[in-house]
């Protein structure tokens, strides 16, 4: 599934106010930018999609640094909060990874 498509499961799920972009990628933070203001959102709640939030994460999206993804939306006017958890840490996503080994281990 792309990132694209997975945001439109989103939208299906009646899911209206999640965005999905990438550090690198099709659909970009700079593409989302202009949707949040036009939508007039102020808030913006940043959520890492990856198993683990490591190293892009603290970095890339959640730094104080001019070029992370907070530092961005901040300058940009909107107030960020960064939740610096991976996928891997939601008890859902876990026991989804426990059903599949028990499935390989059986």
């Amino acid at each position: 599934i792309s990132y694209g498509r997975l945001e439109r499961v989103f939208r299906e799920n009646g899911y209206e106010n999640i965005y999905v972009a990438t550090v690198e990628g099709r659909v970009t933070l700079e593409n989302i930018v202009p949707v949040l203001k036009d939508k007039k959102i102020e808030r913006v709640i940043l959520r890492p999609f990856m198993l683990v939030a490591g190293y892009h994460v603290i970095n890339d999206m959640a730094s104080e640094e001019e070029g992370s993804w907070k530092s961005i939306l901040e300058r940009e006017g909107f107030n960020v909060e960064a939740i610096l958890k991976g996928l891997g840490e939601l008890e859902g996503i876990q026991n989804i990874y426990l059903e599949h080994l028990e499935k390989i281990i059986d």
